[in-house]
């Protein structure tokens, strides 16, 4: 057993090097694959149960759920009471969300209990970029947290020249390039689509696109 395990931690470190180096090179991290592209349903009820199935262990281990949404759409809307109706029924839990996070207290982020769903501006919940409200408010908690971002979306995309030679996509580029790599898979022009992706270590990324 003593050599299986010094076996795995030997590939453990030869991974982990292997990607220090790919990064330190220049190649760029893309998405991961969460939800495949999947037709909407005409209640767009799948969307919240699409959400829920793939990410449930995640939302069971996360103290903290940041939803970068809008609450002024109905369908958004739609969609974060399902999931989250979904995971109180799942978990027995009661879930305690905070709408207004940039008018509350760090102190009451704080001592928001598990499981505690924070919904921030559409923009404003990923860590493609320096974020500085979770950086103030989140990360000196030391508490498991994951991301979901509503990316609303039109099929065939420009993809800017910059985006190709970045280490780590911005906003703006994810939106592009995911939208661009998964296109050839949604085959019904008359059907709207939805997917997901995952970024790094907790950003995930949900992509609606727009009614026709």
């Amino acid at each position: 057993m003593k050599i299986i395990g010094s076996i795995l931690v030997f590939c453990c470190v030869v991974i982990s090097i292997c990607i220090f180096f790919i990064v330190r090179s220049g190649v760029s991290l893309h998405p991961a694959p969460y939800i495949k592209p999947s037709v909407i349903s005409a209640d767009s009820h799948n969307i919240a149960k699409g959400i829920f199935v793939r990410l449930f262990p995640d939302l069971q281990k996360s103290h903290y759920v940041l939803w970068g949404i809008s609450m002024k759409s109905a369908e958004e809307q739609k969609a974060f009471e399902g999931v989250k109706d979904r995971y109180e029924d799942e978990s027995k839990m009661t879930v305690t969300v905070i709408s207004n996070p940039e008018v509350v207290s760090t102190e009451t982020v704080r001592d928001c209990p598990q499981p505690c769903w924070i919904i921030l501006p559409e923009d404003k919940a990923h860590e493609l970029a320096p974020n500085v409200w979770i950086q103030q408010n989140i990360a000196p908690l030391s508490a498991e947290y994951i991301t979901i971002t509503w990316v609303d979306f039109e099929r065939s995309p420009m993809v800017p020249d910059n985006c190709e030679h970045m280490k780590y996509l911005d906003f703006t580029c994810i939106k592009a390039v995911a939208v661009n790599a998964v296109e050839r898979k949604m085959k019904e022009k008359d059907q709207r689509y939805f997917f997901m992706q995952k970024y790094q270590d907790r950003d995930h990324f949900l992509f609606v696109e727009k009614a026709h």
